[in-house]
């Protein structure tokens, strides 16, 4: 499971005019794995202790009409949540209509050409971003 975080660039007035902007938006991303208490809800806290070994690529949102317009960021180590803390994140996010959300993922999608590069070394090349594919 993933947990991800949209923001926009501020230098727009809304979510809604970023997601038409090629630098518009930015998604962090983790991976949850198993038990840690998280004090509340600070987005902090919703990331891995190092966030200096991630991947990145351009990508779009997972959401109709799910812009191309994502620099998408994906921590290499796993959060931990406990279940009840999910719940508890669950019963938080809501739809425009107030109702709890369910069933909001996309299927992984193809990469259609794009790069995916890390911030630590691969094994494949020596430079600060190494591509993977």
């Amino acid at each position: 499971m993933i947990i991800h975080v949209v923001h926009y660039n501020s230098r727009y007035a809304n979510l809604a005019e970023a997601a038409s902007k090629a630098d518009g938006l930015a998604v962090l991303g983790g991976f949850i794995g198993k038990l840690i208490t998280i004090p509340g809800f600070n987005v902090r806290h919703l990331l891995p202790d190092s966030l200096d070994r991630f991947y990145r690529y351009s990508g779009s949102l997972t959401t109709p009409p799910c812009f191309q317009t994502v620099s998408w960021t994906l921590f290499n180590d796993s959060i931990r949540v406990s279940r009840r803390q999910l719940a508890a994140l669950e019963d938080t996010l809501k739809t425009e209509h107030n109702k709890l959300l369910s069933k909001n993922f996309r299927a992984p999608q193809l990469l259609h050409g794009r790069n995916v590069l890390a911030s630590f070394h691969t094994g494949s090349t020596a430079r600060s971003m190494y591509s993977l594919y």
